[in-house]
């Protein structure tokens, strides 16, 4: 069995793939900011998503009828950002300013997340 496993350091994320090339078909966010990919019962992947600063930025596996998008957290605050093209969905409890570091942060990361929505949803959003 082969296993492939790629950092991208500009987006701080690591990719596993336990079955290089496989499709899942359903994913879960773990503990720790890890999405955990699944074929069937079988894990086929794991996934560290970016955590710049304070900011956790992250999918929920069950949100496939939407386009794309991710959440962000720090402490209390919580916001969505649609990733094609990047615009804010929603907000709660960010500045302003908050928002547009937010935003510049998934602006450089947009290749990889988009890449990762796929991997996890099964298209591009």
């Amino acid at each position: 069995r082969s296993m492939q496993c790629t950092y991208d350091e500009p987006a701080d994320v690591i990719s596993m793939n336990f079955e290089p090339g496989a499709d899942a078909t359903d994913s879960e966010l773990g503990p720790n900011d890890i999405i955990v990919r699944y074929r069937g019962e079988e894990i086929i992947g794991l996934t560290i998503l970016l955590r710049s600063g304070p900011y956790r930025v992250y999918f929920y596996s069950h949100e496939m009828n939407e386009p794309a998008h991710v959440h962000v957290d720090r402490d209390a605050a919580s916001c969505k950002f649609w990733l094609s093209p990047v615009a804010l969905a929603s907000n709660l409890g960010f500045w302003a300013h908050e928002l547009r570091t937010i935003e510049r942060l998934i602006e450089d990361s947009i290749d990889e997340l988009l890449d990762e929505w796929g991997a996890i949803h099964g298209d591009a959003g």
